[in-house]
């Protein structure tokens, strides 16, 4: 059994409750040092008293910059780490020394190095950072054989010096990875994921020496059968082709790919494409067309900032299970006539369309579909990065 407690008035909840507790949720998400220091105190108190020995889940999500106390590594039997959306700038030392650990989430933090105690914790499976550059160092020979039963490994920021790749190898049952990678080091890295036929997860992203995003190389997945998403952000310097794509695919994004040739012909036949999302500068023809019959399962449509998209036909019976399309930023677009014919589609939104556009979908669809229109978003929002971000990467990237 485990206890969730939710702390509004308490700072920290009786001895009853800490001695028999399994797990620990907070909701708490006052900024300030209040939340913080609660936060402290409540896991200073489990490692001075026996109830510490049955701890097993802390997820302290959203929970701003908890205080961490360096004896954390006492919890030996903490089983998940949650940090998400803490924006903390470091962890304890001692997380190294937590014997049971097999998920840390540092997602949406400040922390850019994870601590060498790391490589000490043989049971982590599931790793999930912030564009993290792991300290290694791969002539220590514990290196090479650390970590080795990770399932999950995102946000991983590969930098423009040699690749690790004697630790990378090791990694063979990832099923989750995401990474991004300095262009210099990219093709070394296409080919070791070319080994990886048991991922399921892939997001890769490239980027030059400014930390913007780069020329993206990579090699037939074809045979990464269980791959069902892909998340590619960079230049694609070929044209899609149905042999070098995982067959299985469920979830596809792409962004500034900057194909030349229209994907859509490729990518309606993928039997088992469910999500299909096209952003910014993924194609940069004018024409744009979904075959006959093509995208059998396909449920969700994204189409955003096609800058020079002006005509897009739909087949017959293609896209018969649409539920939900999205059209942002694509101005010179035509409204297709084929557009009122997709009879499953319920719900779509407009952001940042011409006015006439959304004036002929409202006057032809108003009555079948919700239709929502949003006013223009943020440059940046059209493919997932922001200055900011960009910054961190190019500072990053130079360090490394």
């Amino acid at each position: 059994l485990s206890e969730h407690l939710y702390n509004q008035n308490d700072s920290v909840p009786p001895d009853e409750y800490i001695e028999c507790l399994h797990s620990y949720l907070s909701f708490d998400k006052r900024m300030g040092d209040k939340p913080a220091d609660e936060v402290g105190n409540l896991l200073n108190k489990m490692i001075n008293r026996r109830g510490y020995r049955l701890l097993r889940v802390l997820d302290l999500e959203g929970v701003y910059k908890p205080v961490l106390p360096e004896t954390v590594g006492k919890l030996q039997l903490l089983r998940y780490f949650g940090l998400r959306w803490t924006f903390l700038d470091s962890i304890p030392e001692s997380v190294g020394d937590l014997p049971c650990l097999e998920t840390l989430d540092l997602k949406h933090t400040n922390i850019t190095s994870l601590p060498k105690s790391i490589w000490k914790v043989k049971t982590l499976r599931h790793l999930y950072m912030n564009d993290i550059y792991l300290q290694m160092s791969v002539q220590k020979p514990f290196v090479k054989y650390s970590l080795t039963n990770l399932q999950t490994l995102w946000s991983l920021l590969i930098g423009n010096k040699s690749p690790p790749l004697n630790w990378l190898e090791s990694l063979r049952g990832l099923k989750k990875l995401g990474l991004t990678c300095h262009i210099a080091s990219l093709g070394q890295i296409a080919k070791w994921i070319q080994d990886l036929i048991s991922l399921e997860s892939l997001r890769l992203r490239s980027l030059n020496d400014f930390g913007e995003p780069s020329d993206l190389v990579i090699g037939p997945l074809n045979n990464h059968r269980a791959l069902n998403e892909l998340y590619l952000l960079g230049k694609l310097p070929e044209p899609l082709k149905l042999d070098k794509l995982p067959p299985n695919l469920r979830i596809l994004t792409l962004s500034l790919s900057y194909l030349s040739e229209d994907p859509m012909p490729v990518l309606g036949q993928l039997k088992e494409l469910n999500i299909l999302r096209l952003f910014a500068h993924s194609f940069m023809g004018e024409e744009m067309t979904c075959g006959d019959g093509g995208f059998p399962k396909l449920r969700v449509l994204k189409l955003w900032v096609q800058k020079e998209l002006r005509e897009w036909t739909i087949g017959k019976e293609a896209m018969p299970e649409l539920r939900e399309l999205e059209i942002r930023c694509c101005k010179k677009m035509k409204k297709p006539i084929e557009l009122e014919k997709l009879s499953s589609l319920k719900e779509l939104t407009l952001t940042d369309m011409k006015k006439s556009f959304e004036y002929e979908v409202r006057g032809s669809m108003a009555k079948t579909v919700n239709i929502v229109i949003n006013p223009p978003q943020g440059k940046n929002r059209h493919w997932g990065e922001t200055e900011s971000s960009a910054r961190h990467h190019k500072l990053l990237l130079e360090s490394n």
